[in-house]
Formats: C-alpha cells, sequence, structure tokens
C-alpha cells in the first residue's frame, strides 16, 4: 500500500502533459463547453428559402471540444439530391476534424441521412481525438424534391455557457484545472 501515487495524467510541467490541440479539450471543455456562442451575430442561424437543394448558415460562432470555430459571413451548404421514393432527414453541424499538428480543422458540413418511410436524424460523431461534431440543425428532404424550404429546417441549438459556473479567471489564477 503506497502512502503517494502519481496521477495518471497531470500538467502543465516541462514537457509532461503538453497544452496540444488534444489536452486543450480535455482541460477545458468543463468550463467551455460546447455550442453556440450566444449574442455574436446571428448565432449561426441554419434557414432554407426554395432557391434549390441547399441550406444558408449564418455568421456567429460555436465551441466545439473548446475550440473556437467562427463564421464571419453567411455560407450556403450543398444538400444532397433527394431519394425519389423516401424522405430523409439530413443533418447540419459544426465539427472538429483533428490531424496531426497543425492539420485540424473546424468545418460547418451536412451529415445525409437514410431515406425512410419514418427517416430519423444521423447522429453526430463524437470521438476524441478523431471527429466531434456539434449539430445545429436538422433538415427534411422530402422525396423527390428539388428545394428545400423553409419550413423543412429544424434548428437544434445549443448554446455554450462558458465558465460552467465557474470565474474563468479564477482558473487561471488558482490553477483550478
Amino acid at each position: 500500500m503506497a502512502n503517494e501515487v502519481i496521477f495518471s495524467e497531470y500538467g502543465f510541467f516541462n514537457e509532461v502533459f503538453p497544452l496540444d490541440q488534444l489536452n486543450w479539450a480535455k482541460v477545458f471543455h468543463p468550463y467551455v463547453p460546447d455550442g453556440i456562442v450566444p449574442g455574436i451575430d446571428n448565432e449561426l442561424g441554419v434557414y432554407a428559402n426554395s432557391s434549390g437543394m441547399k441550406v444558408y448558415v449564418k455568421s456567429g460562432e460555436c465551441r466545439v471540444r473548446s475550440h473556437r470555430g467562427a463564421l464571419t459571413e453567411m455560407i450556403e451548404l450543398e444538400i444532397s439530391e433527394a431519394d425519389t421514393t423516401n424522405p430523409r432527414i439530413d443533418l447540419v453541424v459544426a465539427r472538429v476534424i483533428y490531424g496531426n499538428a497543425p492539420n485540424s480543422k473546424m468545418k460547418v458540413g451536412v451529415i445525409t441521412g437514410t431515406p425512410s418511410s419514418s427517416p430519423v436524424a444521423p447522429t453526430v460523431t463524437q470521438v476524441a481525438g478523431g471527429i466531434w461534431e456539434l449539430a445545429l440543425a436538422e433538415v427534411r428532404v422530402e422525396a423527390g424534391a428539388t428545394s428545400i424550404g423553409s419550413d423543412k429546417v429544424l434548428e437544434r441549438k445549443q448554446y455554450s455557457v462558458v465558465g460552467g459556473g465557474a470565474d474563468p479567471m479564477e482558473i487561471f489564477y488558482y490553477g483550478g484545472f
């Protein structure tokens, strides 16, 4: 029986548990949870306007695995061709894609659902160190559709409450990580 055991992970000390892209999320995710940052621009609102097989994502900012992603202007995303027989539900997501540094990226994209008589939205991928996604909106793609109407987008906004109840300055000042 030991009276002292070293933590299995600890840091940040010279070359021990470096503050890299993977450890960043381990340390800061409890204080900076996933979600849309409220009040910044248009809060990454997603909409369609029947102008084709596309949706639009408005400007805004989000946190995904404590990483910051921002759109400074509205973007357009393509929706895959509709199935001729069954509807499906696609998912608009913000995603972190981890690669060997410095090749990690944050992107906004569409996960194409599976056509079915009773479609369900695809699930987000959440693999630490691989791909981590945050759902922004569901898009219902009707069978045979050639455009996406405004009534076919259901926002799934989740807001990030920075700090998780803790004062971020105290975390840094007192080393509360």
